[in-house]
């Protein structure tokens, strides 16, 4: 509504009406494509009242920082805040001064950051999985590099207490096969060794009792 004055007039002479359907309204103001179900873009005038607001509800002034910021202050940009309902938002906000009305496009910050949320709890679910696949893997290749390591060790007592005709089973072809290999060589030298100081001894001995 605005009114009509005539120049050097004291009143008005009328008032001119402008009805709209509620409908083109809300289509005007209806959400940007890419926002959340919670978006919605939304006209302020400089008295503060609301675009195509339900007209089932009474009329008042609507407030926010954006509100404020770009009615008020005449300010573009964006920010933090509640909006009129009381709701965290992330919010744009311009202000047109062609028309004096502010333009206002806000999301809820609980749908905005959903997203990142649930991709917070995907890392998360990763990295244990990544942390647990470390560990058995670092289990089992400690379990592999043990094992045939303790078996050389039994094999070596065994030796030392004088049973040259163990061996050690090797089906490797890393680094602890070549030792087990190296060990298998050893332990057949020292029987060769061993039993050519037994002939060499019943040699010996034979001589020794021939000469007596």
């Amino acid at each position: 509504a605005a009114p009509i004055q005539e120049a050097g007039q004291g009143g008005p002479l009328g008032l001119i009406l402008l009805l709209a359907r509620p409908a083109q309204l809300f289509e005007l103001v209806s959400p940007s494509l890419g926002l959340a179900p919670s978006g919605r873009s939304y006209l302020v005038t400089r008295e503060g009242y609301e675009v195509g607001s339900d007209p089932a509800r009474p009329t008042a002034p609507v407030f926010s920082a954006g509100v404020q910021a770009a009615r008020g202050d005449h300010l573009n940009g964006a920010n933090m805040y509640a909006d009129p309902a009381g709701q965290p938002v992330f919010g744009a906000y311009h202000w047109l001064a062609d028309y004096e009305l502010a333009l206002l496009v806000e999301e809820s910050q609980a749908e905005a950051l959903a997203p990142l949320t649930q991709f917070g709890g995907l890392l998360i679910s990763i990295l244990a999985s990544a942390i647990v696949i470390i560990v058995v893997g670092a289990v089992f290749v400690t379990l592999r590099m043990t094992s045939p390591l303790q078996s050389l060790a039994e094999v070596a007592m065994r030796m030392a207490g004088g049973d040259l005709t163990t061996s050690v089973p090797v089906g490797r072809s890393d680094e602890v096969g070549m030792l087990a290999e190296s060990f298998n060589s050893m332990s057949a030298e020292l029987r060769d060794l061993y039993a050519s100081l037994e002939n060499k001894v019943e040699a010996r001995t034979q001589q020794l009792a021939t000469a007596a």
